[in-house]
């Protein structure tokens, strides 16, 4: 059967970022793993049971040991404003930011991308690209990185036509960009949900409603398991909407 039509029939799914655990994944008809805890033989046997193997990609941010970061340059990353300004981070991730409209780091991401295809994976968990709608991303460079973005999904869609592109967050702007190229959204509610502004909340919500019924793409909510009071709202909003929900553990080094 097609990767789209199971997307499509898929019932549930999981986020894990651990090692191993074949067995506990395979009750789940998607999962999304980081490609350094599985084995070409552990994506296999995923698959083998009718799961969906889905592998992580870091599309906006890189950590200083990743193989990628000693083939950049000072260009390829994003730098604060001013003739001195210092590459951009995400100081709770310990990461850099990316220039998407960098066509090194394009060419590196998409070879990343097919080195993960050539290991059997069903498709792509696209992450961090979503940081251009955070304060991460200054105004100033939204332009850019919205244009890189798009340049990046059109690429990865060309290249793997038959694959899945799932995106993460995005809610703002950055999915007007890309949808056209994805075959799901996934919202990871932030950890301060209840009790955010009520507006941007409904203005989330109708998006998220949009991008299923208008552009037919299959929606994914995650939710951190700390998040006790909105855990009940949002899975109820899940199933009423048939969209996939799960709750992770913190890190998603668990199942």
């Amino acid at each position: 059967m097609l990767r789209k039509q199971l997307l499509a029939m898929a019932q549930n799914f999981v986020v894990y970022y651990g090692y191993g655990k074949e067995d506990e994944l395979s009750v789940f008809d998607l999962v999304v793993v980081e490609s350094q805890g599985q084995t070409r033989d552990s994506v296999r046997k995923l698959q083998d049971k009718g799961t969906l193997v889905l592998a992580y990609l870091s599309v906006m941010e890189i950590q200083s040991f990743a193989l990628e970061y000693a083939l950049l340059k000072e260009e390829d990353f994003l730098h604060g404003l001013g003739e001195d300004g210092e590459k951009l981070t995400n100081e709770a991730y310990s990461t850099y930011l990316l220039d998407l409209s960098s066509a090194r780091w394009q060419r590196l991401l998409l070879h990343r991308a097919g080195q993960l295809i050539n290991s059997g994976y069903d498709g792509f968990f696209l992450d961090t690209i979503g940081d251009i709608d955070t304060s991460l991303v200054p105004i100033a460079f939204h332009s850019s990185q919205l244009m890189g973005a798009a340049s990046i999904l059109k690429q990865l869609r060309e290249a793997f036509p038959e694959h899945l592109l799932i995106q993460n967050n995005g809610l703002e702007r950055l999915y007007k960009c890309t949808a056209m190229y994805l075959d799901g959204i996934c919202w990871e509610i932030p950890p301060d949900y209840i009790g955010a502004d009520e507006n941007w909340v409904r203005q989330a919500w109708r998006r998220i409603d949009y991008l299923k019924k208008e552009i037919d793409l299959r929606v994914l909510l995650l939710l951190d398991r700390d998040s006790k009071e909105a855990g009940k709202m949002v899975r109820d909003i899940a199933t009423e909407n048939g969209y996939l929900f799960y709750r992770a553990p913190r890190e998603y080094i668990e199942i």
